[in-house]
C-alpha cells in the first residue's frame, strides 16, 4: 500500500529522509537584472530544501556565481539542474562533490562578555583561529573562517557565554584544479 502521508506533485521535492543527500551546485550566469530572481524562483517552485546559497561576481565582470547547497534525492537534484539550465542567462550548472571543491564559510559572532569572561572568550576564539573584530566593555565580535563544521563547533563552544547575534555567509566554493600533467 502506498504511503499517502506526503502528497506528490510533479517537479517538486518529496524527500524521504533516508534517500536525501546534500549536493553542492555551482551555477555561472550572466550578471543581468532578474537573473538571480529567476534562479530563486526555480528553487522556490521546486520547494528545494536549500542549506546555503551564496551569490558573488565571478572572475569575469559580466558573470555571477551562485553556489547552492541543497538536500534532496538524486532524482530531485537532476530535475533541479535540468530546470536551472533552461534559464536563458545561466551559462553552466555543475554538481560538485566535497572532494572536488575547496569550501569555506565565514561567520561573525557577537558574544556577550564581562571583565571575567573576556579572556575565556578570546581563548575559545584562538582555539578555532578566529579573529577579534570588535571589543566593547560588554561584547566581543569574532570572525570565524573555515569549514561549516569548524564554524558550527566554534559557535557551540561560545554558546555558554551568551551569543547575542550571528551572521553566517554560507559556503563559498571553488572547484579544485585537476593538477598539472
Amino acid at each position: 500500500m502506498k504511503d499517502t502521508s506526503v502528497m506528490e506533485r510533479a517537479g517538486h521535492s518529496v524527500i524521504n529522509p533516508d534517500a536525501a543527500q546534500t549536493y553542492t551546485l555551482m551555477t555561472v550566469a550572466g550578471d543581468r537584472p532578474g537573473t538571480v530572481d529567476r534562479i530563486i524562483n526555480i528553487l522556490r517552485r521546486r520547494r528545494a530544501n536549500m542549506q546555503t546559497m551564496t551569490i558573488a561576481r565571478d572572475a569575469q565582470a559580466d558573470q555571477i556565481r551562485v553556489t547552492i547547497t541543497v538536500n534532496d534525492t538524486e532524482v530531485g537534484k537532476a530535475y533541479l539542474i535540468e530546470q536551472l539550465r533552461k534559464i536563458v542567462d545561466v551559462q553552466s550548472v555543475e554538481e560538485i562533490s566535497a572532494t572536488q571543491v575547496v569550501s569555506r564559510e565565514l561567520a561573525l559572532v557577537n558574544v556577550a562578555s564581562t571583565a571575567e569572561t573576556t579572556r575565556d572568550i578570546l581563548e575559545v576564539g584562538n582555539l578555532f583561529g578566529a579573529h577579534t573584530v570588535d571589543i566593547t566593555p560588554d561584547s566581543i565580535v569574532l570572525e570565524i573562517t573555515g569549514s561549516s563544521d569548524k564554524v558550527s563547533a566554534c559557535i557551540e563552544q561560545l554558546q555558554p557565554f551568551g551569543i547575542r547575534e550571528i551572521a553566517r555567509s554560507g559556503q563559498v566554493t571553488l572547484a579544485r584544479e585537476s593538477g598539472a600533467e
